[in-house]
């Protein structure tokens, strides 16, 4: 007897023939398992739970407009009763006038008996002092005449600045004479000619000494500007101190035996 027929039992003999089957099935076996492994990774990747929405419910209902609330009527119209007219006012009756009263007549006195022999002076009998008249109602002093207006205070004439500025214009026409010296760079030169300055005042003071028309030579424009600046100026007449003026002034410059 075969001693490894002892220790093995019977089916493995079976078993040992299909030994040759072994590999591919072995094979097959770990390929279906790697397909079912696969399948399963990627079905869970893929896998989107359901979400269950809740459901929403609308409930629609046709609500009717509220109808406005008529206006209450307005309130009846208030009567006004109107208060009865005060009762006439009686005019007081003027007081009667007092008539002065006659003077009650004078008593007569009974003339004494004669006497015996006649009296060498008159006697003459004494009378009562007459009774005090009523007061008779003075009527009242006539109202005061109406003192008269007092005249208007007469305005006095209004000033003509035209010949206030004219007669200002002489007297600095004057000054600017007396003031004025030939450049000497003129002279040298033979350097003359006429130009104009305009002199501009606003409020008493000098604002402003230009050229209007230039004698043709810087030289002896600038040293009529500059007297014209230095100089000092006449007062003002009038209103021309509250101004606003301006006027012209022609200035000559002449070389002696020209």
């Amino acid at each position: 007897m075969n001693p490894t027929s002892v220790l093995r039992p019977p089916y493995i003999a079976y078993f040992r023939d299909f030994s040759r089957f072994r590999s591919w099935l072995w094979a097959a076996a770990f390929v279906a398992s790697i397909l079912v492994h696969a399948f399963v990774v990627w079905r869970a990747s893929v896998y989107v739970p359901r979400v269950h929405e809740p459901e929403v419910r609308v409930d629609i209902r046709m609500i009717e407009p509220e109808r406005p609330v008529p206006p209450p009527p307005p309130p009846p119209p208030q009567k006004i009763i109107e208060p009865p007219p005060p009762p006439p006012t009686k005019p007081t009756p003027k007081p009667p006038k007092e008539v002065p009263r006659p003077a009650p007549p004078l008593p007569v006195l009974a003339a004494p008996p004669a006497p015996a022999e006649a009296p060498s002076e008159r006697v003459v009998a004494v009378q009562p002092p007459p009774a005090p008249l009523p007061p008779i109602d003075a009527p009242p002093p006539p109202p005061a005449p109406p003192a008269p207006p007092a005249p208007a205070p007469v305005a006095p004439p209004p000033e003509n600045y035209d010949a206030l500025i004219n007669s200002f214009g002489r007297e600095v026409g004057k000054l600017f004479e007396s003031n004025q010296k030939y450049p000497a760079v003129a002279r040298t030169r033979n350097q003359q000619g006429s130009l104009e300055l305009v002199f501009e005042f606003d409020n008493g003071q000098l604002v402003n000494v230009s050229v209007k028309q230039s004698s043709g030579f810087s030289v002896l424009d600038n040293a009529a500007v500059e007297v014209g600046r230095k100089m000092k100026l006449p007062p003002f007449p009038g209103n021309l101190a509250q101004r606003k003026f301006s006027f012209v002034l022609p200035v000559n410059y002449r070389l002696q035996g020209s």
